[in-house]
């Protein structure tokens, strides 16, 4: 089967639903778009903008997914910093995509990373003994 780059990656992957995610398929999207932007090092990626919804399904997955490919070798020193913008906002449905690029683009451009002032617990199903990761609160 040919590649279509602007195909859904998660159309390639068997899934419970149409809107089940499935982190085999967003780990190769991951990987995909790092290899099409010319990136090797995953390590270079210091923060990661979930869209974080607070389900029991998509987050663990989400989580899973991009800590598959980003905190690989990763040590204490060097975390995975994990944000979203649900919990600074709330989910502003339609425009959740564009709330959390901007929310990205104002932490590099003002070098400080936004906490997450309602997040008390991470999902215990998205903790693994291969995630290196911090989620900040201030």
């Amino acid at each position: 089967m040919e590649h279509d780059a602007s195909r859904s990656l998660t159309s390639y992957v068997n899934t419970t639903g149409i809107a089940s995610p499935a982190a085999e398929a967003q780990a190769v999207a991951i990987r995909a778009a790092y290899a099409a932007a010319g990136i090797q090092d995953f390590h270079e990626t210091g923060y990661l903008e979930c869209h974080g919804t607070g389900t029991l399904a998509g987050d663990p997955v989400e989580v899973a997914a991009a800590a598959s490919v980003l905190t690989v070798g990763r040590t204490d020193s060097n975390p995975l910093i994990i944000g979203s913008i649900k919990s600074n906002i709330g989910h502003s449905e339609p425009a959740a995509g564009v709330s959390g690029l901007i929310k990205a683009i104002l932490a590099v451009e003002k070098n400080r990373i936004p906490g997450n002032p309602t997040f008390i617990d991470p999902n215990p199903r998205s903790k693994s003994q291969y995630i290196v990761a911090v989620y900040p609160l201030h």
